[in-house]
């Protein structure tokens, strides 16, 4: 049986790269207040505002990992849980308790919370698209790996 190829274009590692550095720019403009006006904008405009915002951005982090790296997962007992959703959420995380110590920024649960529904809704779409990708020798050789 032939190994089971994970590996992802290059263009999508450059951009999930890229688009972890526009996150990393989002953040760094909105703590040091310089951003922080045009970010209000944006958000207001779009429906549900922040809060689909949150959402759109971490899902699409969530989803861009999970693609380049093949949709590999972790078992922690019987649930398989993807390497990529398991990242951005501790680093989202870490970056919204982190607005408890930055006078410009403040910390919200509900900012949390749907961060954390975009990383599992959206994120997950990678197993259906790497899924998608594999012939189905492949898929049988990783649905035993899973198991």
């Amino acid at each position: 049986m032939q190994p089971v190829d994970t590996a992802a274009p290059r263009w999508l590692h450059v951009a999930t790269i890229a688009f972890a550095v526009f996150l990393a720019l989002l953040v760094v403009l909105a703590n040091s207040g310089a951003g922080t006006h045009v970010l209000l904008q944006i958000s207001r405009a779009v429906p549900g505002n922040d809060k689909t915002v949150h959402f759109a951005l971490m899902g699409t982090m969530a989803l861009l990992l999970n693609l380049s790296w093949g949709a590999r997962r972790w078992r922690l007992g019987p649930v398989p849980v993807l390497k990529g959703t398991v990242l951005v959420a501790v680093v989202v995380t870490l970056e919204e308790w982190s607005q408890l110590f930055v006078r410009r920024r403040s910390f919200s649960l509900e900012d949390l919370a749907y961060d954390y529904l975009g990383i599992l809704l959206i994120g997950q779409l990678a197993i259906w698209l790497v899924w998608w990708r594999r012939d189905d020798a492949q898929r049988e050789e990783v649905d035993a790996h899973i198991r």
